[in-house]
C-alpha cells in the first residue's frame, strides 16, 4: 500500500489524497452493509478493528494524545483510531453535529500534525463520511 498522501488542487479546492481512505470508507460501508443501522458506536469500532486487523491495516484504537501548552500538557483527547500514523478515523453513530465532529477532527490532526482525517458517521440511512483536511 502507498504510504504517500498527496496535495491536489481542483477547481480552485485543495485535497489531500491518499489510497488508505478508499480502504478506510470501504470497510465502513462493508461493515454497516453487514450489521446494519441501531448499534452502539462501540460495536461498529470493534468490526471496523476486526476488518483492520484483517487487510493488515496498522492502527491504534483509542489513542490518548496530550494537549501541550508551553511544553506543559494541559489535557488529553483521545481519537477512535490512527491509521498508518497518518490517518486519523473518528466514528460516530445518529444524527450528530456534523460541525462538532468536524471541529473535533480538526483538532485532533492539529495536535498530531497529521493532514488528513475521517468523520465515518453511521446512520439509519447508511454511513456518511466526511473529509477534514488540515493544511
Amino acid at each position: 500500500m502507498s504510504t504517500k498522501q498527496n496535495i491536489v488542487k481542483r477547481n480552485g479546492k485543495v485535497f489531500v489524497e491518499d489510497p488508505l481512505t478508499d480502504i478506510v470508507i470501504g470497510i465502513c460501508f462493508d461493515v454497516f452493509n453487514k450489521i446494519g443501522a441501531g448499534f452502539k458506536e462501540a460495536y461498529y469500532e470493534k468490526c471496523i478493528e476486526l476488518s483492520l486487523l484483517e487487510k493488515e491495516i496498522k492502527f491504534v484504537k483509542q489513542l490518548r494524545v496530550p494537549v501541550m501548552f508551553n511544553n506543559i500538557q494541559i489535557t488529553t483527547r483521545k481519537l477512535d483510531f490512527l491509521l498508518e500514523d497518518r490517518l486519523i478515523l473518528e466514528l460516530k453513530v445518529g444524527e450528530t453535529s456534523k460541525i462538532t465532529a468536524f471541529h473535533q477532527v480538526q483538532e485532533y490532526l492539529k495536535i498530531k500534525k497529521l493532514k488528513l482525517g475521517l468523520i465515518a458517521v453511521f446512520t439509519t440511512r447508511g454511513v456518511k463520511i466526511k473529509r477534514v483536511i488540515n493544511l
